[in-house]
């Protein structure tokens, strides 16, 4: 092992530096009040293009969910109240539920229909007292002193009374359909169902009932019509999986919406080698 003699040998000097400054000019530049105010205005609208944009997401998962289920909206409603209060009952008996997850359309009609129905389980003693609050989000509502017992009470007569209605399915092939284009509602002898006005599923029908039952149409005509991308001013649409979705997707939600709302098994349109045809 070698040793290491201790003493007083000098270290040699550091060479000299100057204070280097953190913040130049030349690097963060103040910035004036105009342009904070611009940059400020930006990101106000990036914001409210993004919150837009999750609405209308939100508005497409809700109505697919809608579309999707096989059970009867009120007792889909008495089963999420049921659902979003148990963990916390009976110590809870208040709960707080965003309308969007309820099964009722988001339109005026449909919120008004829902609350009736709210009404009707209150006079059951459901719940002692429903309100309904407005805010950014939407629309929430809030239930005061619920009553597991009688909810589930209520919704077992519920079920009964469903049983002895539910009619049978309807046959497209032996019914008059008739479309109404202004009211966006296609109707049998004796239901209506009313398609989102100036949505997909409206401009899809509409295209389809401007040519004969059974006669092929062309899925860039129909894509014009809910597109707006007519030919004779851009040229023909391209044939790609983007395009010719957009209207095999609108077909399908129209038949599931007519399977639902008029109680039948039939497909109104069909799909073949990127064409649709009016069954009916």
């Amino acid at each position: 092992m070698k040793l290491i003699k201790k003493g007083n040998k000098k270290r040699p000097d550091k060479p000299h530096q100057e204070p280097v400054e953190l913040f130049k000019n030349n690097v963060v530049k103040e910035q004036t009040y105009e342009e904070i105010t611009k940059d400020a205005r930006r990101w106000s609208e990036i914001l409210s293009e993004r919150n837009h944009q999750t609405q209308l997401q939100r508005k497409g998962f809700k109505q697919q969910r809608i579309l999707n289920s096989k059970e009867d909206k009120k007792i889909h409603a008495l089963d999420i109240i049921t659902e979003r209060i148990k963990p916390y009952y009976p110590q809870q008996k208040d709960i707080s539920i965003d309308y969007y997850y309820f099964n009722y359309e988001d339109r005026m009609d449909d919120s008004k229909l829902f609350e009736k129905f709210l009404e009707e389980a209150k006079n059951k003693e459901c719940f002692e007292q429903f309100s309904r609050t407005n805010c950014a989000d939407g629309i929430g509502f809030s239930f005061f002193n619920v009553d597991l017992k009688k909810i589930t009470k209520f919704k077992e007569k519920l079920l009964i009374k469903l049983k002895n209605l539910t009619p049978s399915k309807t046959d497209l092939r032996s019914m008059v359909i008739k479309y109404d284009d202004d009211k966006a509602i296609l109707e049998t002898e004796n239901r209506k169902c009313q398609i989102p006005p100036y949505k997909n599923e409206h401009f899809f029908c509409r295209a389809m009932y401007e040519h004969d039952t059974n006669e092929p149409t062309d899925w860039s005509v129909i894509y014009e019509k809910i597109t707006g991308y007519y030919e004779i001013f851009y040229g023909k649409p391209q044939n790609i999986r983007a395009n010719w979705r957009l209207v095999y997707d609108a077909m399908e939600a129209l038949n599931k919406r007519v399977k639902h709302t008029i109680n039948t098994d039939d497909d109104l349109f069909t799909w073949q080698e990127k064409t649709a045809k009016r069954n009916y």
